[in-house]
């Protein structure tokens, strides 16, 4: 028969209470432009330090900080081991942590080859998950995006075939040139150096293209300048793919930056 396993685990009470932060999203929601949110947890650190010293303080008349700080220390490197030897680590009631290997292996691949693709993994057990149960949420609080597009405009429309303000004010959307200079304007812009990174125009529409822009006169934060490629007229999104974060330092993957809608017209000169 399979040995019990006993769980240390005292109920909390009923209600609990986090605070969550809506953190803005860098893509637009499709055509509606209503802004996209992702929810996290606003997580105060507790360190095994805090831990040890709760423990001590609690259990004053039994156990002294150094005496606590040793076992966990003594436990630490143990389970270390153990874990580095191939061992699934059961955390008590937290969960269990083990090794595992990553993606596919090739058939000729070197045993360097495939340690480089182990990893951890960690399965959280039941009475860990229904810890997260019951939970009141407190206050919530709205981020802006760090990286977001505000507009994007023609820079030199007066050299536009019958350009007047009210064939831009007919349309729905904001309007661009095509051969034309445009600018876009807004947070953390800056593109950076790979092959993927740019300027697009993303059409609307069932067959969906996706089109790079080759002419960026200006890389800024705050501001892109390029010239609008010869497309087929209508209606797309711009979307700035770009590694660098608002703080201007390399990101550990790419984002996306959407516009909202914006019309494409003919931009032959006066």
């Amino acid at each position: 028969m399979p040995r019990k396993k006993y769980s240390l685990y005292n109920p909390m009470p009923p209600e609990r209470t986090v605070d969550i932060k809506l953190q803005q999203s860098n893509l637009n929601s499709s055509e509606s432009q209503k802004p996209l949110y992702y929810g996290q947890v606003q997580q105060r650190r507790f360190t095994v330090g805090n831990a040890i010293a709760e423990l001590a303080e609690s259990r004053s008349n039994l156990l002294s900080k150094e005496t606590v700080f040793y076992v966990v220390s003594q436990l630490n490197q143990l389970l270390l081991n153990k874990l580095a030897q191939g061992y699934a680590i059961d955390l008590l009631d937290l969960g269990t942590l083990r090794m595992t290997v990553d993606g596919s292996i090739d058939a000729g691949s070197d045993k360097s080859e495939i340690a480089q693709k182990l990893s951890l993994s960690f399965t959280p057990s039941k009475v860990c998950r229904k810890t997260i149960q019951n939970i009141k949420i407190g206050s919530v609080k709205k981020v802006e995006a760090s990286h977001c597009i505000q507009s994007v405009e023609p820079v030199l429309p007066h050299l536009v075939k019958g350009y007047s303000e009210s064939t831009i004010k007919s349309s729905d959307y904001p309007v661009i040139f095509t051969n034309n200079l445009a600018r876009i304007t807004g947070k953390a812009l800056k593109i950076g150096e790979g092959q993927e990174q740019g300027i697009y125009l993303v059409s609307k529409g069932p067959v969906v293209e996706r089109i790079k822009v080759s002419v960026v006169a200006t890389n800024k934060p705050s501001q892109l300048l390029f010239m609008v490629p010869q497309v087929p007229l209508g209606t797309y999104r711009i979307v700035v793919v770009t590694d660098i974060s608002a703080s201007g330092n390399k990101l550990k993957s790419q984002v996306e930056i959407s516009s909202g809608p914006l019309e494409v017209r003919e931009g032959g000169e006066s």
